[in-house]
C-alpha cells in the first residue's frame, strides 16, 4: 500500500529539487504546513495550535475564526482583493460560532428540563438555530466555490512562472 505524502514532506522534497530562489518565488502561490499551522501565499500565517488565528504577515491584521475552512476562504478572498466577500465571510464565521453555541445551549436545556413548556420553547429555539446554521453554511459554501476558482487561478500562475 502506498503512503500518501503530507504537505510538509512534499514541501521538503520540493526544496531538494528546486533552488532557493525558485522555492522563494513559488511560496507566493502555494499553501504549506508548518509546526503551528499553515502559511498561505507567503502572506498569511494560520495558527491552529489552540484557536484558529490568522495573521497577515507584515501588517497588524490578526483575525480569529471558528474553523480552518473559513480562515482559508477569508485569506484567499483577501489575497485576491475581494474585500467585501472577505468581510462577509468573517461575519458569517462569527454568526456560525454564535449559532452553534446557541444550539448546544438549547440541547442542554432540553436534556435537563422537566417542564413541558420549557422543553417546547427550547425545541422551537433549537429548530430556529438549526435553520440559521444551515443558511450560514449555504452562504459559506458559495464563498467556498468562489475561493476554489480563485485558488485555481493562483496555482495556475505558479505553473506559468
Amino acid at each position: 500500500m502506498k503512503k500518501k505524502l503530507n504537505e510538509k514532506k512534499l514541501f521538503n522534497s520540493l526544496k531538494k529539487l528546486f533552488s532557493y530562489d525558485e522555492i522563494d518565488s513559488l511560496k507566493k502561490y502555494i499553501v504549506y504546513e508548518h509546526d503551528t499551522g499553515y502559511t498561505m501565499y507567503d502572506e498569511y500565517n494560520i495558527d491552529t495550535t489552540n484557536d484558529i488565528v490568522i495573521e497577515k504577515i507584515n501588517t497588524f491584521t490578526v483575525k480569529n475564526f471558528y474553523n480552518l475552512r473559513n480562515a482559508v476562504i477569508w485569506a484567499t478572498l483577501d489575497k485576491c482583493n475581494k474585500i467585501e466577500y472577505a468581510r462577509e465571510v468573517e461575519e458569517l464565521d462569527l454568526k456560525l460560532a454564535s449559532t452553534i453555541s446557541q444550539i448546544e445551549l438549547q440541547q442542554k436545556i432540553q436534556t435537563s428540563t422537566k417542564s413541558l413548556d420549557a422543553w417546547s420553547l427550547s425545541t422551537n429555539k433549537l429548530n430556529e438555530e438549526e435553520y440559521r446554521k444551515q443558511r450560514i453554511y449555504d452562504k459559506l459554501d458559495k464563498y467556498s466555490k468562489v475561493t476554489k476558482n480563485l485558488q485555481e487561478r493562483i496555482f495556475k500562475q505558479a505553473s506559468n512562472n
